[in-house]
C-alpha cells in the first residue's frame, strides 16, 4: 500500500532500485527475466501502446503525467527502464485498467506504508465500453437483489490471500 497525492492505493511493487524493466505486449521482464505473475487480471481493454510495451518510445496516453514522460526518457536504457536508487516501480493487479507507475511515475520508499494481506472486497466498475442493453424480465428479476448482489463485485478476488 502506499501514500500517492494524500490517497491511498494499492500497487505491487515490481521494480526495486537498480532494477532494468520492460513490458512487452503485457508481460514484465525484470533484470532480463520473464515473470510469473498469477495474480494479474487481463481484462478485456482496447490495445493501449504505451501500457501494454513499456516504457514507449512514443508518448501515445493523455492520462501519462508530462513530467514523467520527460523523466522516464532519461531512465530508458536499451529499451529498459532503469530505476534509480531510493525509488520503486509499481503495477496494478488489473493491468488494463490500473493507474500506476506506468502513468505516474516512480515512488519513494517513504511513501510505501504497508503490505497488504488479504483483498476483503474488490468492486466491479462500470466500463465506459460497456454495452447497456434493456431488460426484457417483465417480471422484474433483473431488479431483485441476487441480481444486483452478482454485477457489482469481483467475487473471485474477494478474500483472497495477496502473495
Amino acid at each position: 500500500m502506499l501514500s500517492y497525492s494524500k490517497r491511498f492505493l494499492v500497487k505491487r511493487v515490481v521494480g526495486l532500485p537498480g532494477d532494468r524493466l520492460h513490458i512487452d505486449d503485457g508481460r514484465v521482464t525484470v533484470n532480463g527475466e520473464l515473470i510469473s505473475e498469477p495474480y494479474v487480471s487481463f481484462e478485456p481493454a482496447p490495445p493501449n501502446p504505451f501500457k501494454d510495451n513499456f516504457p514507449a518510445k512514443i508518448y501515445t496516453d493523455p492520462a501519462v503525467d508530462p513530467e514523467w514522460w520527460k523523466q522516464l526518457q532519461s531512465l530508458t536504457h536499451e529499451g529498459e527502464l532503469v530505476v534509480p536508487a531510493n525509488k520503486y516501480f509499481m503495477l496494478g493487479d488489473n493491468r488494463n485498467y490500473s493507474n500506476d507507475s506506468r502513468s505516474w511515475g516512480l515512488v519513494s520508499r517513504q511513501a510505501i506504508v504497508a503490505r497488504p494481506l488479504v483483498i476483503y472486497f474488490s468492486l466491479t466498475r462500470p466500463s465506459s465500453t460497456d454495452v447497456q442493453r434493456a431488460s426484457d424480465d417483465r417480471l422484474g428479476h433483473d431488479r431483485e437483489l441476487s441480481a444486483r448482489l452478482a454485477g457489482f463485485a469481483r467475487w473471485k478476488r474477494i478474500f483472497r490471500i495477496v502473495h
